[in-house]
Parts: structure tokens; sequence; C-alpha cells
């Protein structure tokens, strides 16, 4: 018997249905085909690493006497609510000759079955089956290209890594703010490898708007003249110059006045004129991250909105695997491209007003540039029944990809640039002379070119050039702009840009941010239920509690240096560049270190907890962190480590399930106006009957 062991029920239901044979058993928990091939699926992680007081009874007691917590081994235990998933998985794992991974095609999607075949130390072959489009055509070419799974042992190594270093720092550091630190009772202070550096993003743009002074600057252009007409050109100070700040901003007008008496009644000489068509292509399709950014911008969705939206497309099978950060094209979809444009075309009407060209074909094609996963793009099966939200989202994906059939941008680019009695001007100007993909984009405000209010008339190298004068505009600095969803997500994926060491920022400026595409989004939520950012219309503003948790916490923590650095060791080890020991082992050191340092200095801050946290086990992350807190005009129920929002039934949580259809969180809510219940999944949106309580599948 060949297993297939999906992610998720929605794939293992996708994989069935492309497989050859007819289905003789379709069930809960698994389908089995004619042919002999069965189909089974895990939903999502249904094993976790043991709690603490698990490993050892001593460290049930939150103490700075039990800090550090480094396990001797790591070892997992079943998801109670996932247990029924498990127990069919082993038992078909008996009967298999041979086992497909058919995990969503990332570190986590690797480390999921994996974990299962470990946990029940199978040692039959396995193969990798990796699905980027839920079509049953796509499916069918992916089982035929099926790879040996030992070829992915880094990449779970990699996912495993995570795994660990984040359990090792954030259990710890946790643990030890929150004993160290005086606060309101009960209160615990959350600190994470990507959470904690992530606020403080936040943070140090508030305190820099916050202590921000505004300066009086000038910005100088001279009159000038060529004999073929006049220009604007703007004055370029150095560093040696009197009366610029570190920014070689004019700050002082005495040095425009001493400027003015040094050229008038001279002259200056064209040392460069250059004219040029330049032409730039279309922006590559969509990554997560690129998404989430302008669904934030154009609809002010959160990133998490966006990602349970482009799920569901995904779901759906109407556009490709949504968790990716590559956003280039396997040239194997090409083939595909007049299928796609008619779905899409017809989906909005709009677009059949350009010039969308099939025989086109942009830079974004290009499979050597793909690593786990392609840009998301649409799939070719038209949408039905989507819900308006999820439209908007689906356009955005559609309209990317038809930039991909549209000419490049053209521009006409002049330059001139001359020196008088020793200083330096220069003017620019661009000026767009064809539109190309451009017209898909160039009615929204925030993507139009900006072209300079000068004219550079045609010149040459040596061409004397007569000044006529100065004009002078004064201007004031302003402070940055507070971080929207949109921006946030950008400085996690450019954070060479915060960093200020210039060999980190060197070795970060290629490829590496803080977080994954799939957990971004998840990251900014926490701070919010956390209570350590709000957000005020667009804006992300840092709380008094998650400022004062900044302020304390050592650079290692609240740097963004660090966690780039080992999501970079991350890569690495995915790679097979580098090993997980020596990772994990870097990390305890680390741990080791900051817990011995912080509790030297803070020897008498905080009596130790007495016991665990209150609350109730987290139906999402299995924590004991599910505490009733108070909101506007109700209680509810919210897990401070996931960020799981529940609503409050007689002092008791909302009731979960796993979905049968999709394998994530359903729901049990209440019918309007009656006493009855229903169950419903958020994820696949499908509605099930409720017995007593529980879901009738």
């Amino acid at each position: 018997m060949r297993l297939f062991i999906a992610e998720k029920p929605s794939l293992g239901r996708a994989i069935a249905d492309a497989l050859p044979g007819r289905a003789v058993g379709r069930g809960r928990l698994s389908i089995s085909l004619d042919g002999g091939d069965v189909v089974c699926w895990s939903a999502g992680h249904i094993l976790e690493l043991l709690n603490p007081d698990e490993l050892d009874p001593a460290w049930k007691r939150w103490s700075r006497e039990t800090l550090p917590i480094i396990p001797r081994e790591w070892k997992l235990k079943p998801k109670a609510d996932t247990r029924e998933l498990l127990d069919n998985i082993g038992e078909l794992l008996k009967r298999a000759d041979t086992v497909v991974n058919a995990g969503d095609a990332d570190r986590e999607g690797q480390l999921l079955i994996d974990e299962i075949l470990n946990y029940f130390e199978y040692k039959g072959p396995v193969m990798r089956l990796l699905v980027t489009d839920m079509n049953r055509s796509a499916i069918a070419l992916a089982i035929s290209a099926m790879r040996p799974n030992e070829e992915f042992r880094s990449l779970c190594s990699s996912a495993e890594a995570r795994q660990r270093a984040d359990w090792l720092l954030g259990l710890n550091m946790t643990r030890l703010f929150t004993v160290t630190t005086p606060r309101e009772q009960g209160e615990i202070l959350s600190v994470g490898r990507v959470q904690t550096p992530t606020l403080a993003l936040i943070a140090d743009r508030d305190e820099q708007i916050e202590n921000f002074t505004p300066k009086i600057y000038y910005v100088v252009r001279a009159k000038s003249s060529v004999a073929a007409g006049e220009f604007l050109a703007a004055w370029k100070p150095t560093e040696e110059t009197p009366g610029v700040d570190l920014e070689l901003r004019v700050v002082d007008k005495a040095a425009i006045m001493a400027l003015a008496a040094k050229l008038k009644g001279k002259k200056g000489a064209v040392t460069k004129f250059e004219k040029k068509k330049t032409k730039t292509e279309p922006p590559l399709p969509h990554t997560l991250a690129a998404l989430q950014s302008e669904a934030a911008k154009k609809f002010d969705f959160t990133p998490a909105d966006t990602l349970k939206l482009v799920q569901r497309l995904y779901e759906a099978k109407y556009v490709s695997y949504p968790r990716s950060d590559c956003a280039y094209l396997p040239e194997s979809l090409y083939e595909r491209r007049a299928a796609v444009l008619d779905v899409i075309v017809r989906f909005d009407a709009e677009l059949a007003q350009y010039p969308l060209d099939a025989a086109l074909k942009s830079p974004a094609w290009d499979t050597k540039k793909i690593e786990e996963h392609h840009g998301i793009v649409p799939t070719g099966t038209a949408p039905a029944g989507i819900s308006a939200d999820e439209a908007k989202i689906y356009g955005l994906v559609a309209r990317r990809y038809a930039a991909q059939f549209l000419p490049q941008q053209e521009f006409a680019n002049v330059s001139i640039e001359f020196t008088a009695e020793g200083e330096l001007f220069r003017a620019t100007n661009r000026q767009c002379s064809k539109e190309g993909w451009h017209q898909l984009y160039s009615k929204e405000a925030d993507d139009e070119e900006k072209e300079l209010e000068t004219v550079i008339p045609d010149s040459s190298v040596g061409e004397p050039v007569e000044l006529l004068g100065l004009k002078i505009e004064e201007k004031q600095t302003t402070p940055p702009k507070r971080f929207t969803e949109a921006t946030l997500l950008e400085a996690m994926n450019h954070i060479h840009l915060y960093v200020d060491d210039k060999n980190i920022k060197k070795v970060l400026k290629e490829n590496s941010g803080i977080g994954t595409a799939a957990t971004q989004a998840s990251i900014i939520e926490t701070l919010k239920l956390r209570g350590y950012i709000i957000k005020e219309k667009k804006a992300l503003i840092s709380t008094k509690k998650g400022r004062a948790l900044i302020a304390q916490v050592e650079d290692l923590l609240r740097k963004p240096d660090t966690t780039a650095l080992w999501e970079m060791r991350l890569t690495e080890i995915k790679e097979g560049r580098a090993s997980e020991s020596e990772f994990i082992a870097d990390i305890t050191e680390a741990v080791r270190r900051i817990t011995k340092a912080r509790i030297a200095a803070h020897p008498h801050s905080f009596s130790p907890r007495k016991k665990e946290p209150e609350g109730l086990e987290c139906p999402k992350c299995h924590g004991h962190r599910l505490l009733l807190r108070e909101g506007k005009n109700k209680k509810f129920w919210a897990c401070s480590d996931c960020g799981l929002i529940l609503t409050n039934e007689r002092n008791k949580p909302q009731k979960t399930a796993v979905c049968p259809s999709c394998g994530a969180m359903a729901l049990r809510v209440k019918n309007k106006g009656t006493t009855g219940f229903y169950w419903l999944c958020p994820t696949c949106r499908k509605r099930y009957e409720d017995n007593k309580g529980k879901l009738k599948s």
C-alpha cells in the first residue's frame, strides 16, 4: 500500500481526486482507492513539544531557581484534540509499503509530516510530494515528479531548529522577565525571538517621533542658462561646505549668501550631459508579504485577514500556494497563460481594455530562481461564489499577473551637471514616454511618477552655463511616519535598513528579514493582543506596557540584527551549509548568558511565582494561557501566546473542534434568536450541525 499523508484534509481530498483509480472508501480520516493507494491527513502540527513540567515536575513553578530551562532531550506528545487523526495515521503506517510526505511545500510542511513518521519510528521508503496548486492537473503533474524524502532532510532540520530555538528563547525569556520585573499581579511579560525585535521597531519609531525637533533647512537651486534654454539646477554642497548638517542640508542662510557672492558675475561649464531612454519591467507576482502590504494600503486589511482570504482562495483552487516568499514563476506555468488570462479578464472586465499580449514573457518566468514556492498567481479556475473581500484579494493577484503581459514602461531621462567656481549643480528630469504595464496602476496616486518642474534643454560637455540667480526655498524637517501594517511588513522583510552595524547590514541586505511569510501576520496580531501595541486608524503605536518591556530587554533580544542573523542561519541549515546542533547550542548559550546577567542585576525585583498563571488550556497552541478578559461591552477569552480570541459563554470559552474538511479550527456558534447552535469553520466556511455540544460531521 502507498500511503499519502497530507498536511490538511482539503489537500488530502484534492490528492485523492488526482490519483488514478476510483475511491472505494471515503471516511472522515482517510480515502482508499481501488488502485491500492490510501490518502490520509493531519491538521497542521498534531504533535507538540512537551511542556516544562512534563519534562521535570520542578519546572512547573515559575521561579528564578529553575531558570534557565534547557531540555536534555526533545520529546513530542500528541495534541489532545487531534489524537484521532494521529492514531489513524499510526494504524495505516503499519500496512504501508511506501509513504508519501504531502506536507505543504515549505519547512513547516516538511517537519509536521516527518515528525509523525519519526514518532511512529517508520523505517520504510518515503517520497516527497510538493503541491503548490490545488487543481487536479497540477497535482497529477506533481505526483509524477515526486522525489525521495531524504533529499529534504535539511529542510526538516531547519524547521526543527526554528521550533526548538523559539521554545528555548521564548519560554525562558518570558519566565525570566516575568519573575524579575515588578508588574500587575498575574501579568505575563511575553518575550519572543521575532516578536520582541518587531515590537522594538515600533517603539523606537514612536520615540523618534515624540522626541523629534523640527529644523529649518534650505533648498538652493540656480537659475541657469545654456544656448538651448533655461533650467533650474540644485546646488550640491559637500561635507566641507560651511553651514550644512550631516545629511548635507543647508541649515545656515549665511552659507547661501556666501554662495551668491561667490557666483556673482561668474559662469560655469557643463561637466556631464546625458540623455537616454530607460525601461522598467512589470512588478513581479506577489509574495505573501507583498500581497499583504498592497492589501493593507489599498483596503486597510490586516496582514492576518489577507492571509485568511488568500488561503481560502487557495483552498478553493483559485490561486496558487499563498505562503510564499518567492515572487518568480516556473517556466512550466507559462504554457497555461492563455487560459489564465481568459479567466481573469472575465473576472475583471476592466482588464479587457488593455492590450494584454500572451506572446510576451516577462523576467518573472525563471525556474532557476524558485526555491520551495513560486509567486502567487491565478490558477485558471474561474472564481465562483467568493465573498467581496476575497474578490478584492483575487483582483490584486489577477492584476499583477496581467501586468506580466503588457510592454515595459519607458522613460526619457535627461540629466545635466555643471560646476561654477568649484561648486557642483545638478538637474534631472524623467518623463514617461510609454505607459506599458504601468497603465494598470497609473490611476493610483501613490504609484504615479513625480516629474521635476524643470525641463532640461539639450547641451554638451564643456558648454558654458550662465548663472541668472539663486532660487531659495525654505523647508522644515518632518518626523518619520508611524508604522502601518503595510510598512511594518516591509520593514520586517528589509531589516537591513534598520541595522546599524555596516558589516551585518551588508550581510543581511541580500535575502534576510525577521519572521517568515507564514508567521509575520500572527506576530503583529499577537503584539496587539498582548497589549504591546494598538492600532489607531492605520497607524501602529506602542503602548506604555510595550515600551516598558523594550526599555529593559538586552540588545540581543531587542535589536533586529540578532534574529535576522538567526533567520540566515536557519536558511543555511535548510541549504545544508550549517548544523542544527551548533545553532541550538548557540541559542542555549545565549539564553544562559542573558539569564545569569539579569538575575544578578535584579536580585530583589520580584518574588518568584508560586504557581502557573491562571487560565485554561488554549485549544489552538495548547498552552495554559487562555484568560478571561474585560472588553468594552462584554467579557471574552484570549490567549496571550497565539492570539486566539473566543467569546465568553457562562464564564467558559466558546467551544472549538477540528474542521473535518480543512483541518482548521471550527467554532460553535449560537443561532441568532434561538437557543440552538451550529458549527462554523472560519477558514473554509463549511457549516456543520451541532450534536449535544459536539460537531456532527
